[in-house]
């Protein structure tokens, strides 16, 4: 969803009819805690890479790109998923997640934040890849180019000017 955690939590809260602001807060604080305790319980457990991506990656930075991955989760979670795939510095070169920034999606910043922490001055050479559905309403940056991986292990070709042909496939669980 690339939304904070908790701005999401208080959305939800603020739509459930809860009889004052501080109810709100309450109940989005305690929705907050009670996620992230089961996300913590259950990628200490269980936690792997959807198929492919760990190639990709790897094909991707074969080729000199930097590759850095956004999400909504706060970077205590952030970190941990990180650090039980090994990602870090292996495979991924920036990690940003919502707590790194003002506001998450659909603002722009994790993004714009990523171009910054990877250095790189044109945001033509960007690509976002997501999941389309967690990435419905990530944001639209002028000139920077878009693939969405879908259910299924589609593939896709990028348009000329990418480096060549390059397909990429996904599939979820």
């Amino acid at each position: 969803m690339g939304m904070n955690k908790r701005d999401a939590f208080q959305l939800l809260a603020n739509r459930a009819g809860a009889d004052t602001t501080g109810d709100a807060d309450r109940l989005a604080d305690d929705a907050l805690t009670t996620f992230v305790t089961c996300m913590r319980s259950t990628y200490e457990r269980t936690l792997s890479p959807v198929a492919g991506a760990e190639l990709t990656v790897v094909f991707l930075r074969e080729r000199g790109i930097g590759v850095a991955v956004d999400t909504g989760f706060d970077a205590t979670i952030a970190d941990m998923i990180m650090t039980r795939l090994r990602w870090p510095g292996r495979l991924v070169d920036v990690v940003v997640s919502s707590s790194d920034v003002p506001h998450g999606r659909p603002a722009p910043y994790m993004i714009f934040r990523a171009i910054e922490r990877l250095g790189v001055l044109n945001v033509r050479r960007v690509m976002k890849i997501g999941m389309p559905g967690a990435s419905r309403r990530r944001p639209r940056i002028r000139g920077r180019s878009s693939l969405s991986l879908r259910r299924g292990g589609h593939g896709h070709t990028l348009p000329p000017g990418h480096g060549g042909k390059w397909r990429a496939s996904a599939s979820c669980r």
